[in-house]
């Protein structure tokens, strides 16, 4: 895109159309079909929270993701599902101590107590 005047911006045809991608609709009608059924399937079992089912690769996480890789046509990825499991699992694990330190006061040194003890 190239900017024009202001916010207004232009779209040069061959530049921006080619990177944009349309499901066809005959198969996808089928993906979501398949993915009705598993829905169907899964939806009143009891299942693990996300993070539980992603670090310990969960059969459950597993269909839905192999069913949601194939509708994005993404076959070839499914048996890079590990793998992903483990980098999704250490990036969510990263966060939640990021969160849990955040969320502890700052710890005082030794020297400011004992200064706020000694004032009357």
């Amino acid at each position: 895109m190239a900017e024009t005047e202001g916010a207004w911006v232009t779209f040069h045809g061959k530049q921006v159309w080619n990177h944009i991608h349309i499901p066809q609709f005959e198969k996808l009608q089928k993906a979501v079909s398949k993915a009705q059924e598993l829905f169907q399937n899964i939806r009143k079992l009891n299942v693990k929270p996300f993070f539980m089912r992603i670090k310990e690769h969960d059969p459950i996480q597993r269909s839905i993701d192999e069913q949601a890789l194939e509708m994005l046509g993404l076959d070839d990825w499914k048996p890079r599902l590990d793998e992903i499991y483990d980098a999704v699992a250490e990036e969510l694990e990263a966060m939640h101590k990021i969160l849990e330190t955040s969320r502890k006061p700052p710890k005082k040194s030794k020297t400011e107590t004992e200064k706020r003890k000694q004032k009357p």
